[in-house]
C-alpha cells in the first residue's frame, strides 16, 4: 500500500497557469513545469540551465491525439542546459505540437550524462508501454551503460518523478486500469475478478471495469457495427478518436479509457447508454447496484466510527 507524500508546489510567477516548481518530501528531485510561452520569462533559476530530462506535452494538430517528446540536455559551460536545448526545439521548428515542458533534474545539479541517457530511455520506454500519448521521438533513445547500483537509484528517481508528474494532471505513464497499479489493488477480502463487468448488445460486447479516471474498456472487447442515428455527437466522437485501436470488425486491440461508465457503454453500443444500468457483474448485479452497496456500506461504516 502507498504511503501518503506531501508535494509542495510553488507558483514561480504568482500565478497556477505560470511556471511551476514541485517538490516532494525527501526526495532531493526537481520538477519544473513551463508554459511554451513562459520558455523566456526572466529571471529564472539555475536549475532551468542544469543537467537533466526533459518532456515536452502537447496535441498532435492533425489528429487531436495526447502527444509527449522525451529529450535530455547536459549543463554546458554557457549555460545551454534544459531550457537552452528546448530552445532548440523552437528555433529548429521540430516538435512543434507542444505547449508545456516539463524539466527533471535534481538539488545540486548532480545528473551526469550518464545519467541522463539512461533516463530519457527509460521515460521513453515507459511512455510507449502505457500508450496514453503519442510519442514523437523519431527512435529509440539509447540506454546507456549504467552499474546495477546506479541502475537501482535511478529507477528509484524515475518512480518519484512519474508520481510527480501524475499528481499535476499529466498522466502519461499510468496505465488506463489502475488495477494494475499495486497501489491500487483490491483490498483484502475482495477478489480482483469482483472489479470486472460485462454487457452485450447486439453484436458488441465487452469487459471493463470503473478506474479513479472513469472506465476502462479492456482490449478484446467488440463494439457494435452501426451507429444508431440518434448517437450523440460524444459518442461519434469517441468512435473516431478510438479508431487507430480498432480492428476492421470492431475490435478493440489496446484498453480504452472513458470519462464514465456511461460514455463506455455508448461507446460499445454505437448509442446513448446507462453505464450504471448496462455494465453487469459476475455475481449478475449490475454497476449501479455495486456502487448503491459500497455507498451503503461507507455510510454504516462512518455511523459505526461516530458512535
Amino acid at each position: 500500500m502507498a504511503h501518503p507524500k506531501t508535494l509542495q508546489v510553488f507558483l514561480m510567477d504568482g500565478s497556477p497557469t505560470g511556471r511551476l516548481k514541485c517538490t516532494l518530501d525527501n526526495w532531493t528531485g526537481l520538477v519544473y513545469v513551463v508554459p511554451r510561452t513562459s520558455l523566456n520569462v526572466r529571471p529564472r533559476p539555475e536549475a532551468f540551465e542544469s543537467t537533466g530530462v526533459y518532456l515536452l506535452l502537447g496535441q498532435d494538430a492533425d489528429s487531436g491525439e495526447d502527444a509527449v517528446y522525451v529529450g535530455q540536455a547536459v549543463g554546458r559551460a554557457n549555460g545551454n542546459g534544459l531550457v537552452g536545448r528546448i530552445q532548440e526545439h523552437v528555433a529548429n521548428g521540430r516538435h512543434d505540437f507542444w505547449n508545456r515542458a516539463i524539466l527533471l533534474t535534481t538539488l545540486g545539479d548532480s545528473f551526469g550524462p550518464t545519467e541522463v541517457t539512461f533516463l530519457e530511455n527509460l521515460f521513453f520506454e515507459l511512455a510507449k508501454a502505457t500508450g496514453r500519448y503519442r510519442v514523437d521521438n523519431a527512435s529509440t533513445p539509447p540506454e546507456g551503460n549504467v552499474t546495477e547500483e546506479k541502475r537501482a537509484e535511478l529507477h528509484e528517481y524515475a518512480d518519484k518523478g512519474q508520481l510527480v508528474i501524475s499528481a499535476l494532471g499529466h498522466r502519461v505513464f499510468e496505465e488506463v486500469d489502475d488495477q494494475r497499479d499495486p497501489s491500487s489493488a483490491p483490498q483484502p477480502g475482495q477478489k480482483p475478478d469482483d472489479a470486472v463487468y460485462s454487457m452485450s448488445i447486439n453484436d458488441g460486447n465487452a469487459t471493463g471495469r470503473p478506474t479513479s479516471e472513469g472506465f476502462v474498456i479492456f482490449a478484446g472487447s467488440r463494439v457494435a457495427k452501426d451507429l444508431r442515428d440518434s448517437a450523440p455527437a460524444g459518442v461519434r466522437a469517441n468512435r473516431e478518436k478510438h479508431q487507430a485501436v480498432l480492428t476492421m470488425d470492431g475490435v478493440l486491440t489496446a484498453d480504452a479509457l472513458f470519462s464514465s461508465s456511461s460514455a463506455a457503454a455508448s461507446f460499445i453500443a454505437g448509442g446513448s447508454m446507462s453505464g450504471p444500468r448496462s455494465w453487469i457483474a459476475p455475481d449478475g448485479r449490475t454497476l449501479g447496484v455495486h456502487e448503491a452497496a459500497a455507498a451503503e456500506a461507507g455510510d454504516l461504516a462512518d455511523g459505526v466510527a461516530s458512535v
